[in-house]
């Protein structure tokens, strides 16, 4: 995961780990890229049908 160039890196970067965490409890993922100055992010999380 790439690091925030933000001021106080400390205060940063922590909201998509608890993403990432919340998305493999219920049997999904995150996906994240950064390129080109462009950032993306996928939540794929399963979906049930009754």
């Amino acid at each position: 995961m790439q690091c925030t160039l933000k001021d106080n890196s400390d205060y940063h970067g922590l909201g998509l780990i608890n993403v990432q965490h919340i998305a493999e409890k219920y049997g999904g993922y995150l996906y994240i890229n950064a390129t080109n100055k462009k950032f993306e992010t996928f939540v794929m999380l399963p979906y049930e049908t009754m």
